[in-house]
């Protein structure tokens, strides 16, 4: 029996590193039919808790037996920065806690890939070639200066990157090989 998943690609862009400090600008995710952005600039009343509440209503609508959320340092920085807007924004419930720990299949391109923190910029241009012209550094003082555009431009061009990265992973003989094993050991 193979598992044949739905790879959901996810991310988010912040104004800072900390939780309790910084606030969330955008969440994304990318299926195989559309990049979705929630951005708080288009949520004037409810900002943050509006965008937060449209990314549990799209894990609640997908299957969760057979997707998988793929994000690069999702499990050390962008679950972590969502749990936390969460708890100052009264919004973190048991139930969503389960929803995100335990119902959903995470995978971390950032552990994955070496667990090297910024390289993600290397494997994409080694994968796709191209250069980056935004970072994800220069993505506050975007922010601030109101320029969604090329918010929105780095965005897609990120998602698009994710999946580039992952899809040249799942064609590696280890990758193949490391399925044959899960198989083997946890499907039997």
């Amino acid at each position: 029996m193979s598992i044949e998943w739905n790879d959901i690609y996810v991310d988010i862009e912040t104004t800072g590193l900390d939780p309790f400090n910084s606030q969330l600008i955008t969440i994304q995710v990318r299926t195989k039919v559309e990049t979705k952005i929630w951005p708080v600039w288009l949520e004037a009343q409810d900002g943050e808790k509006s965008v937060i509440k449209k990314f549990i209503s799209f894990t609640d609508a997908i299957d969760r037996y057979n997707s998988r959320l793929i994000g690069y340092n999702v499990l050390k920085f962008d679950l972590p920065f969502l749990i936390g807007r969460m708890i100052n924004l009264g919004m973190l419930t048991h139930e969503i806690w389960t929803r995100i720990f335990h119902e959903l299949n995470w995978f971390d391109l950032y552990q994955f890939l070496g667990d090297e923190f910024g390289k993600f910029r290397k494997w994409k241009t080694g994968l796709a070639g191209g250069s980056v012209t935004t970072t994800n550094e220069q993505i506050p003082e975007l922010f601030k200066q109101g320029k969604y555009g090329t918010i929105i431009e780095y965005i897609r061009d990120e998602m698009e990157g994710y999946e580039i990265v992952h899809n040249a992973i799942k064609k590696e003989v280890f990758y193949s090989e490391l399925q044959s094993l899960r198989k083997r050991i946890l499907l039997t």
